[in-house]
């Protein structure tokens, strides 16, 4: 037998609204203004000062170099490396010539026989900002002389080198690139004035929509719409078919006026006749 006799009536009534209310008006109004104000440069005027410096490299070839990302990056790398404060961003590499069969230096060769291999010559571009060093245009020659000085050393004693090797690893390059450092040379700096206009802080206002009957401006012609040009064609049309009719009308009168003067000779003839009869 079943424990519980089934109920004739629903147990619980079904309520008739429901539990909450929905809120009369909205928990936050939107603001305004934006919350933050555009970001305002701190340098809104700059110096760039900018060197470069030249190099050979032994070990590929230009197309060889050029397809290798990974040693392009592992030579800026190792060349940023060798200034204090200098990023790899502030260095570029501007250019690249074969120097295959050119005289190698004493190291690479084999008794006294003057062999060639492969090898590229390099130009490496840097670019500060003096601003951002705390320094002006007045402090771009010391700037240069020290920066100089710092990367001269880093090739000459052998420390460039060993970067180089330890970064073309490090990305994956399978190259050996040896730098040929009686060739290396850094050249003269230039000034360079860069300014970055400021923000405006007050919004801009959205052009306003052209109204229906404004008419064609100078400003619409250069993008007029579909209909517009269907429009103009009917126009053109009409005109076309209103001069035709004028034409069709003035040459039909013409031709009435021709065919009731020729019809007077037969009626004086017909005169004349009866008169001889």
């Amino acid at each position: 037998q079943p424990t519980v006799k089934p109920t004739v009536q629903p147990t619980v009534k079904p309520t008739l609204r429901p539990s909450s209310q929905p809120t009369v008006k909205p928990t936050v109004r939107p603001t305004a203004q934006p919350t933050v104000q555009p970001s305002i440069d701190p340098f809104p005027v700059k110096t760039e000062i900018s060197f470069q410096c030249n190099m050979d490299l032994v070990g590929t070839d230009k197309n060889t170099f050029i397809n290798d990302a990974a040693a392009q990056q592992a030579v800026i790398d190792s060349f940023a490396a060798g200034m204090n404060g200098t990023s790899e961003d502030q260095v570029f590499i501007a250019n690249i010539t074969d120097t295959s069969g050119r005289r190698l230096s004493h190291l690479y060769l084999r008794s006294d026989l003057q062999t060639s291999a492969a090898g590229i010559a390099i130009t490496l571009e840097v670019r500060r900002i003096l601003e951002k060093l705390g320094l002006t245009s007045s402090d771009g020659a010391a700037l240069h002389a020290s920066m100089a000085a710092q990367v001269t050393t880093a090739v000459a004693s052998g420390d460039f080198t060993t970067r180089l090797a330890s970064r073309l690893t490090a990305l994956g390059s399978p190259m050996t690139l040896t730098p040929q450092t009686e060739t290396f040379n850094v050249g003269d700096y230039t000034l360079r004035v860069v300014e970055t206009p400021a923000p405006s802080l007050q919004p801009v206002e959205s052009p306003q929509q052209p109204t229906s009957n404004a008419g064609f401006s100078a400003a619409s012609r250069p993008g007029l719409s579909v209909g517009a040009v269907f429009g103009i064609t009917v126009a053109v049309l009409l005109v076309a078919l209103f001069i035709l009719m004028c034409f069709y009308y003035k040459h039909r009168r013409k031709t009435n006026a021709t065919v009731h003067v020729v019809a007077n000779p037969f009626v004086e003839m017909e005169e004349q006749f009866t008169l001889v009869y």
